[in-house]
Order: structure tokens, then sequence, then C-alpha cells
């Protein structure tokens, strides 16, 4: 009996040592839309990624999309570049991330519509990708396109959402 109670009292003291430094990590962290949708897809899987710091594989190839699309954005409302330029620039950057040999394969001319739709927007900006920070809780977040003149932001969109309410949330 004095075994058993020692063996669930040092469980007790673990799983304590393992909740206080959860709450610890949580504290500590810097929240992001991507943080809290993670967390709310799945849990576990926040508590293995953002709490103990494993590392899974992941596949990158539509962030590299979104990257690509938001690059050829900027680059556009920068420099005023026409149009071939840009499909070129597009083009080039498509190929260098080697999505053209990944799960969206055949997804160029659909992409490339994306950069259009940004450009049709014809966005009169004041900033590009504006970095805005709140300290408590530390929330860090980025807005692609600022109109200060007119109080308007843009933010590029090149994901699919499973359902509006995911999508109204990121804004």
């Amino acid at each position: 009996t004095f075994k058993c109670y020692t063996v669930m009292l040092m469980l007790q003291v673990r799983i304590l040592s393992l909740a206080f430094s959860v709450i610890k990590e949580v504290n500590n962290m810097r929240l992001s839309f991507s943080t809290i949708d993670t967390f709310n897809q799945c849990k576990r899987w926040f508590f293995l990624n953002k709490i103990q710091k494993i590392k899974g594989k992941s596949n990158t190839t539509y962030a590299d999309r979104g990257t690509i699309v938001h690059e050829c954005l900027e680059h556009y409302y920068a420099n005023d570049t026409d149009m071939e330029t840009l499909f070129s620039m597009f083009k080039d950057k498509w190929n260098a991330m080697g999505i053209h040999n990944s799960s969206l394969k055949g997804t160029m001319p659909q992409s490339w519509e994306m950069v259009i739709t940004g450009v049709n927007f014809a966005v009169e900006f004041t900033d590009l990708e504006m970095k805005f920070a709140f300290h408590k809780p530390a929330f860090l977040g980025y807005m692609d396109v600022v109109d200060k003149k007119k109080h308007i932001v843009y933010d590029w969109k090149t994901s699919t959402y499973r359902s509006r309410r995911q999508y109204e949330k990121q804004m």
C-alpha cells in the first residue's frame, strides 16, 4: 500500500510539473493567427509542436504558393511593373520553388489568377506588409497592404477554406 501511494504521489508530482511547464510556455508564447488556428484545429498537434517543440514533417507547398503570390503583388505595387514582367517573375518563382512538381501541379493558371485579382484591385497604398503587435497577450500579425488615408486594410488570400467562418477568422 505504501509503495502504491508513493508511485501515485510521484505520478501526481510529474503531472503537476508538466502542467506548470505548459502554463509557463503558453504565458511566454507569442501568438499569431497560425498559432491560434493550429490550436483550434488540433490541440494535440499544438501541444507537441508549440509546447514540446517537436517538429513534424510538413509540406510547405501551399505556403510557398502564398509567398509567390504575395511577393508578386508586393513587387507590382512597389515598382509599377508591367504584367508581362510580373508573369515572368511569377513563373520563375513557381519553377524555382518546385511547385510544378508538387501536389499543386497543374494549378499555375489558378494561382496566376490570384495575382491578377490582386492587381485588379488597383490599390492605392501607404504601406506594404505592415507589422502589428499586441503585448498582453503577445500577438504578432501582418497586414499585406494598408491605405492610411482611406483607413483600409487589404489582406491577400491564397488558401482554400472549409467554410466562410474559417476565412473570416483570418480577417
